[in-house]
């Protein structure tokens, strides 16, 4: 039997296990941390998936609604419908030339900040819409200014105003820039909503254009061409999980290949 030379030190073998060892060691704590950071990606990726899905399907449901539904005008009570027609002339504005109104607010700047209109605070009154087939009242003022998205509120046409009407003041020294937008009188309207006992019109929302024009939107909307913000949103995320991954990976990988 072949002897061992006493200087020549034994085989290791233990190498499997150290590198095991190293491959779990603050494995725990690491997969918390990296997992948090990639939570925080998937929370905003399912928020925008649940966005762009609000969008679309609701302007799918104002494309059927505007298709389908009658002229409100001489429907019994009851009837959910559609009325199409201008602002009467002679309604008194409760702003400006504004019969109903938000007032949005600037935000962001610098070269790499989000610049954005927020919306302030919002007035509304009833009044009167002419069509071509007679006249009819809002019931009350309890409309939104477009249809929206239940859950979050976000308006599937965002330029649902009179965009020619819009007025904006300059920021002062202790104010950000405002804008006014809304309805005149005089100016295309579409109400959507339910014909009252007293031959009014409980609107659900109003859009502040022609119907040939408000198609045009809603398509695009329903396609999923107006929701860009959706999408890029959706990249991020995307990126950030990667690299949430790629991070916990290499922080393996360095625990193995390291010293011991």
């Amino acid at each position: 039997m072949q002897s061992r030379d006493p200087g020549q030190s034994a085989p290791d073998n233990s190498s499997g296990v150290g590198t095991w060892d190293r491959l779990t060691d603050n494995l725990g704590n690491d997969l918390i941390a990296y997992g948090m950071f990639a939570l925080m990606f998937l929370i905003i990726l399912a928020g925008s998936a649940a966005d762009h899905y609000g969008v679309t399907s609701k302007a799918e449901t104002v494309k059927s609604d505007l298709a389908a539904l009658p002229d409100a005008v001489g429907q019994p009570s009851g009837t959910r419908a559609v009325l199409t027609g201008t602002i009467a002339r002679d309604e008194e504005p409760i702003f400006q030339h504004f019969v109903a109104y938000v007032e949005e607010s600037y935000h962001g700047s610098g070269r790499h900040q989000t610049r954005t209109w927020q919306e302030e605070t919002s007035w509304k009154k009833t009044f009167r819409i002419d069509t071509s087939t007679g006249a009819m009242r809002l019931a009350r003022p309890n409309y939104t200014f477009s249809p929206r998205v239940s859950w979050s509120n976000d308006p599937v046409i965002s330029e649902w105003d009179h965009t020619r009407a819009r007025t904006t003041e300059p920021p002062g020294t202790w104010t950000r820039a405002r804008r006014f937008r809304g309805f005149v009188p005089g100016g295309p309207v579409i109400a959507v909503g339910t014909v009252t006992p007293d031959g009014t019109l409980d609107a659900e929302y109003l859009i502040g254009e022609t119907l040939e024009n408000v198609e045009e939107r809603i398509v695009s909307a329903a396609s999923g061409e107006a929701t860009n913000t959706s999408y890029w949103l959706a990249l991020i995320s995307i990126i950030g999980l990667g690299l949430s991954v790629g991070l916990f990976l290499r922080d393996r990988v360095k625990k193995v290949l390291g010293p011991e």
